[in-house]
């Protein structure tokens, strides 16, 4: 994405964040930043209402901010994760628990980084619930803002994977689909954009549950440059 006009979409209702739901869930996906400025990753909602926020600052770390209501905050997580521009980075976000009892873990490239900031979970929230087109912008999210960034091998479970079966994943590049190693969430992978089609605007999905494809928009190209 060139940081201009160009994004990834997905319908609502069949959004990469509609299995993230009340219970355990995993999200891992590769990025590069072109620039680690305030770059979002990935918005789903309508704010301040409902929505759910993955970003990275403009000191490099990571962070995840998620609502139900304008007063309502169920995730509100910064993870010291100092990320570099111009350097590939596994991430994947661990959510465990239910109600107040919730915790969620970043990971990065295999290894937990710690939390420098994270306020209490509010409630069990169902984050299926969530409405709304992808728009955001720094101020009053009222239009798209365009991010310079590459994505890669962007997947969902609907359970909380171990460290084993994260660093499996960092480290071996395994076909998620299939259980290998130490790798062994097939069985719970909800959504799976291994990205690699190198043609057309469409990213196609390979967990076999029949989600929508996520779509290339203004010229989102496929690249060359990958994580290994």
């Amino acid at each position: 994405m060139d940081g201009t006009n160009d994004y990834l979409s997905q319908p609502d209702g069949d959004n990469l964040f509609d299995t993230l739901a009340t219970g355990s869930w995993t999200l891992s996906f590769y990025v590069k930043f072109v620039t680690t400025t305030n770059q979002t990753v990935f918005w789903k909602g309508t704010y301040p209402s409902e929505y759910l926020w993955i970003a990275c600052s403009a000191g490099g770390d990571m962070q995840i901010v998620g609502a139900t209501g304008t007063s309502t905050t169920v995730i509100n997580a910064v993870f010291n994760s100092n990320m570099d521009a111009d350097t590939w980075y596994h991430v994947a976000f661990v959510s465990d628990g239910s109600a107040t009892n919730r915790s969620t873990i970043c990971y990065i490239n295999g290894d937990v980084v710690a939390t420098n900031s994270e306020s209490s979970v509010a409630s069990s929230t169902n984050l299926e619930s969530h409405t709304g087109t992808s728009l955001f912008t720094t101020s009053n999210l009222a239009g798209l803002a365009y991010y310079n960034q590459y994505l890669d091998q962007i997947a969902t479970w609907n359970t909380a994977l171990d460290e084993d079966n994260i660093a499996a994943i960092y480290n071996d590049n395994p076909n998620l689909s299939s259980n290998s190693g130490d790798y062994t969430g097939s069985a719970r992978l909800q959504k799976y954009l291994k990205m690699d089609e190198n043609e057309g605007t469409s990213a196609n999905d390979l967990a076999g549950n029949s989600f929508a494809a996520m779509t290339l928009v203004n010229g989102a190209a496929w690249s060359t440059d990958k994580p290994w």
